[in-house]
Formats: structure tokens, C-alpha cells, sequence
């Protein structure tokens, strides 16, 4: 309905239903924090977790917040990966080969073979030839990497049946 509001959890759990769980903690860190149109933070932490506290004249979000909180939120999505992809890049060629990606696998705490490794370097390129990832397709990588705990598409899908 036209000017109807969400109450804090709702917000919260909006961003993790528009953003994904992976993006938690920066859900967590984005609301801690001034948004534009919006004075003051309407949450902060301690020890228990996040506290709610309303700044707004309203007392609730309304869509145009809403999509100003999960605008920040993938900001900080976005420059976390970014990170993530420029320390991976451990040539600094702009891509990420396939020993570059194993490595950052086991950072993640993932064993994979080169088998595996090669297997998700083709999910994301849709060929067999592909030699690097971009940006664009590392982040694929990643999630489908983080989404299936480092099991190839093959593998979970053995199994789950």
C-alpha cells in the first residue's frame, strides 16, 4: 500500500532477503551508520548484537530508504570483492588464472583439486578454453564457490539425489 512503512526487523530482513545472506554482516555495518535522506544511524551494536533505534520522523523505513540502504549495502558487497579479486590477482594482470583461484579457495578454507578448481572456471565462462576470469566473472565464482561449500555443480548435485 502507497506510504506503508517497515518496522526494523522487517528492514533487516528485507536487505537479506534483496542482498543475500553473504551480506550480513554488511547489512549489520549499513544500518550502524548515517544513510542519505536519513540523519542518524537506526541501529547500533553491542555485545548482544544489534540494537534498534529509530531516526526516522516516522519511526519506520519507507521504500525510498529501504533501496538507499541496500544501495550501501552493495557498495560495501562490491568493495569487499573488489578486495578480494586484487589480492587473488597475485600478478596484477587484471584476471584471475587457475592457480590464482585454487589459492584463494584455500584461503577460504576449501581443499580443491585442479580438477575441481578448472570445473568452476568453466561454469563461469561457459567454455572449456578459459584460461582467466575477469572481475565479473570471479564474483560468479565465488558465490557459486561459497553457495555449494566448494563442491562443483557435478558433486552437489550427486549428493543431493
Amino acid at each position: 500500500p502507497a506510504g506503508a512503512a517497515l518496522e526494523p526487523r522487517q528492514l533487516k530482513d528485507l536487505l537479506v532477503e534483496l542482498c543475500g545472506a553473504q551480506a550480513h554482516d554488511h547489512i549489520k555495518d549499513v544500518l550502524a551508520v548515517p544513510c542519505e535522506g536519513i540523519d542518524e544511524p537506526i541501529a547500533f551494536h553491542d555485545e548482544q548484537g544489534i540494537r534498534w533505534r529509530w531516526s526516522f520522523s516516522t519511526g519506520a523505513a519507507h521504500f525510498r530508504e529501504v533501496l538507499a540502504w541496500a544501495r550501501k549495502v552493495r557498495e560495501l558487497e562490491r568493495e569487499k570483492l573488489w578486495r578480494m579479486f586484487t589480492q587473488t590477482d597475485i600478478n596484477n594482470n587484471g584476471f584471475i588464472d587457475q592457480e590464482e583461484l585454487g589459492t584463494m579457495m584455500r584461503s577460504l578454507g576449501y581443499t580443491p583439486l585442479r580438477v575441481v578448481v578448472r570445473e568452476f572456471l568453466m561454469e563461469a565462462s561457459g567454455r572449456d578454453d578459459i584460461e582467466d576470469l575477469d572481475f565479473d566473472r570471479f564474483v560468479c565464482v565465488l558465490e557459486a564457490v561459497q553457495s555449494r561449500q566448494g563442491f562443483t555443480k557435478r558433486e552437489q548435485d550427486a549428493l543431493l539425489a
